[in-house]
């Protein structure tokens, strides 16, 4: 991780070791971070498509129903936000040897807050 600081914040430009050869660990975890946060959120994403389908049949009580409708989409948009907090850059170091979010730092940083609300969000309709 670099040091430099841009606008008094800590630039993380790299949350990998490059190359990734390097260290057996790191090629793990741009594994899991890219391809399989891709092929998770994607899975997701067709099973809240057919939640959602099968709650519209099923007749449960208006309240239940709409809890789990929220629940779907709050779940939906967390893997979605996982996906491109994780997933891009992982892929981008994995396949194409470059971090293509390196000049995005405040979109990462935002996207966390996004992640960390509907995490919370996701808890408290559990409940």
């Amino acid at each position: 991780m670099e040091t430099d600081y841009e606008g008094g914040m800590l630039n993380c430009t790299y949350r990998y070791p490059y190359p990734p050869e390097k260290d057996t660990i790191s090629a793990y975890a741009l594994l899991i971070d890219g391809p399989c946060t891709c092929v998770a959120a994607l899975l997701s994403m067709i099973g809240a498509r057919y939640a959602i389908k099968f709650l519209c049949r099923a007749g449960l009580n208006k309240e239940l129903t709409a809890a789990l409708f929220a629940l779907c989409a709050i779940d939906s948009l967390l893997l979605l936000t996982v996906f491109l907090f994780y997933g891009i850059e992982a892929m981008s170091v994995l396949f194409f040897r470059t971090n293509i979010m390196y000049d995005k730092q405040d979109f990462t940083y935002n996207l966390h807050g996004i992640a960390s609300s509907l995490t919370t969000a996701s808890v408290c309709i559990h409940m």
